[in-house]
């Protein structure tokens, strides 16, 4: 879903805030709403009003819609300012998309393992769901799949799943850690943008792409492990997120302009915090203009050794401002002489093997007697 329907549905949503406060607007009084009906492929739906609770039964996908201004409105959709828990029924396979966009006061969501994916925009602008219970079986999220759900705080996402969409978590306020399952080869721009708490990220083990403003305005953001399978970095990944450190893999070849949609220019662009930028690529060979624009000029740029007359060369070409410096990375190994006499000197009979002072001790004991 694009931003021009994006902004029809924030319209949209304005206009029934105001039905709210001046009454008279068309929408259904609460009594000529409909508890119960079928949607378009044969699934039933109960609405109880004690509960605030929607539940839905069948053998096949849930009807998709849009809700684009124009398209008939499901006859479920007349709870979206109501309901509070949704429980999609074991049999159920799809949620193709838009179903419960905007449902604002859904709190709770059951989905059985009998769901195999998630669509565009399904619980987009839920700003209120604290708990969601994922099927198991889900091996594909949508775009926009979830953007919004400001309070929803613990996101598990299935082992099955492939593939995540464009925004799919964008603006989930709550959430502080992910892990996505090595399954998934594919994750959306802008996917976690706006995950102002988002403060850890572990990537996949099979992702090669990591595609443009992923982790954008993520500003709590503080550790991103990317694998070594990752090959290409695009805009604005970092865009204003909150990374002090980060680590290109190994086998990263380019960085790419890629749509360049949205977004500032420059892979790290207003990454306040930023401090070092380690490279351990030695098979960089493309570097999009602007790529270090609007980066912290303290940083500095740690390369491999074999590679720092070249990658100098490559980053300035780029636009990488002057004051900010490329080191080779540092092969030294830091001595701790705390740790050399723990290992090298044990005694169970002490309990933990012994540090520099114990060590020390046992000198000053065995000395008397062999004077």
């Amino acid at each position: 879903m694009g931003c021009g329907k994006r902004m029809i549905k924030t319209a949209l949503c304005f206009l029934a805030a105001v039905s709210m406060v001046f009454p008279g607007g068309n929408s259904l009084s609460a009594k000529a709403k409909p508890l119960s009906g079928q949607d378009g492929n044969g699934n039933t739906w109960v609405y109880d009003r004690e509960t605030k609770t929607l539940t839905f039964s069948g053998t096949t996908d849930l009807e998709e819609f849009e809700l684009d201004g124009h398209s008939p409105e499901p006859g479920w959709w007349c709870w979206n300012d109501e309901a509070e828990h949704l429980v999609i029924e074991n049999g159920i396979t799809g949620l193709p998309g838009e179903e419960f966009s905007d449902f604002y006061k859904l709190k709770t969501v059951e989905l059985p393992d009998t769901v195999t994916y998630i669509g565009n925009c399904v619980f987009d602008g839920c700003v209120e769901i604290e708990t969601i219970k994922m099927s198991e079986n889900i091996t594909f999220i949508g775009d926009l799949a979830f953007s919004d759900c400001y309070s929803w705080k613990n996101v598990w996402i299935p082992e099955k799943v492939t593939s995540i969409g464009e925004w799919a978590f964008c603006r989930c306020m709550s959430i502080k850690e992910i892990k996505i399952p090595d399954t998934v080869t594919k994750i959306g721009a802008f996917a976690f943008d706006g995950c102002a708490n988002l403060k850890y990220v572990q990537l996949p083990k099979r992702i090669e792409i990591i595609e443009e403003g992923i982790f954008r305005d993520c500003k709590n953001l503080s550790k991103v492990e990317m694998p070594d399978s990752v090959k290409k970095l695009k805009t604005g990944i970092f865009s204003g997120a909150g990374i002090t450190r980060i680590e290109i893999p190994k086998n990263v070849t380019s960085f790419y302009k890629g749509k360049d949609r949205y977004t500032n220019n420059g892979i790290f662009q207003d990454c306040k915090k930023l401090k070092v930028i380690t490279i351990k690529s030695k098979n960089l060979n493309h570097i999009y203009k602007g790529a270090f624009s609007g980066l912290n000029k303290n940083t500095v740029i740690k390369v491999p050794k074999s590679c720092l007359k070249k990658y100098k060369k490559l980053f300035r070409k780029a636009g990488l401002d002057k004051k900010i410096k490329v080191k080779a990375i540092s092969g030294k190994k830091k001595f701790s002489p705390m740790r050399f006499p723990e290992k090298k000197y044990k005694a169970d009979h002490l309990g933990p093997p012994c540090t520099y002072t114990a060590f020390t001790s046992i000198i000053l004991i065995i000395s008397p007697a062999s004077a």
